[in-house]
Order: structure tokens, then sequence, then C-alpha cells
């Protein structure tokens, strides 16, 4: 398995690499709640938004086609809303500030390996069952992105020429597979932790 996106970036040698998970976890925390609250009155507050994110990203010498990458998934939704909104300036503000919360928390989970931001929120009274949620999610996802994966290929290489018919037949019966196994595969791996005594104590 290659599957890095959540931290691929976290283990090169920055100043903002550096810095203690807890102090990133304050800063990002402040930085998107100062851009949610601050009144759109004025475009001049967010261009210091701007500055600083951009200072920080140079900083830490992250490519910016990673963060191109979130914003390219996240914006389209965005831009959804910008047609009830009739793209104007309340829509200009939302984007700014989605932007910006999208660009502070990829720098969050860019320098940071994911163990330790989870303990940096832990140490910030995050709830154990979100805490033990997040480690769940961040130790099987690339099992199941994997087996998604495993299946995709194997619909292809059955499906090569065929009707596209065919070929939607074939995508229903892969993705019913895959939710098939990762329902089986969650029930085998909550028992086996029963097993071995779990109680989310930790």
């Amino acid at each position: 398995m290659h599957h890095s996106f959540i931290d691929r970036y976290s283990n090169l040698q920055s100043p903002i690499h550096r810095l203690d998970p807890r102090l990133k976890i304050a800063i990002a925390f402040l930085a998107i709640v100062g851009v949610i609250i601050t009144p759109p009155v004025s475009l001049t507050p967010f261009w210091g938004y701007i500055a600083a994110a951009s200072a920080l990203w140079i900083s830490s010498q992250i490519p910016l086609r990673h963060l191109l990458s979130r914003l390219a998934v996240a914006i389209p939704f965005v831009a959804i809303m910008g047609i009830g909104m009739g793209f104007g300036h309340p829509f200009i503000y939302i984007m700014m500030r989605s932007i910006l919360a999208i660009t502070f928390l990829t720098l969050l989970t860019s320098t940071t390996p994911f163990p330790l931001l989870l303990e940096g929120l832990r140490w910030f009274r995050l709830p154990k069952v979100l805490h033990s949620l997040l480690s769940f999610i961040y130790r099987f996802i690339y099992i199941i992105i994997d087996e998604f994966q495993r299946l995709n290929r194997g619909r292809r290489s059955r499906e090569f020429g065929r009707h596209i018919k065919l070929s939607w037949k074939g995508r229903s019966w892969m993705i019913g597979t895959f939710l098939i196994r990762s329902i089986e595969r969650s029930e085998r791996v909550y028992q086996a932790m029963l097993s071995r005594g779990y109680a989310n104590n930790n």
C-alpha cells in the first residue's frame, strides 16, 4: 500500500514542522476562529489572514500543489452555494473564509504526524470517543482504500472493452462487495479488540 495523503509531508524539517503539536493546534484553532468571527464589512482583515497563511505555508516548505489538491475537493461545494447567493459580496466572504480555513487545517495536518496530532488533541481534553474514532480512521482508512483499489482493478480487468451498461453493472457489484467486506472486516477487528481486553479506557 502506498497511501499517505493525510500527513504525506509531515516528516519535513521546516521551522513549522519543529513546533510543538499543541502549539500548532492552538494557532490553527485561533486562526480559524478568527477567520470565522471576522465581520464581513471589509476585505482588509482577510488580506492579513492571507498574508499570514502564505508566510506559514512558505516556511513549511510544502509544495503548493498539495494545498491546491485539497482546495479542489472542497471549493466546488462552496461554489454551489454561490448559485443561490448570486455570487455577490456574501459569497466572496464565504469563499475566502473557506479557503483560509482549509489552508490552516491543511497546514496543521501536513506538518504534524497524525499520531502526534492525536496526542496533542488529547492534551486539549478531546473526548475519548472522538480520539478513538480518529485513531481508528487513521489506522484503517489505508486498508479500506487498498481493498477498494484491488476490487476496482479486478473490475476493470474483467470489463475490458465491454458495453457501458455492463460497466455500470460491474461498478454496482463492486460497491456492494466493498461495503460488505468493509462491514465484515470491522466486525472481525472489533471482536479481536474485545478478545484482547479493549474497553476504550486509553
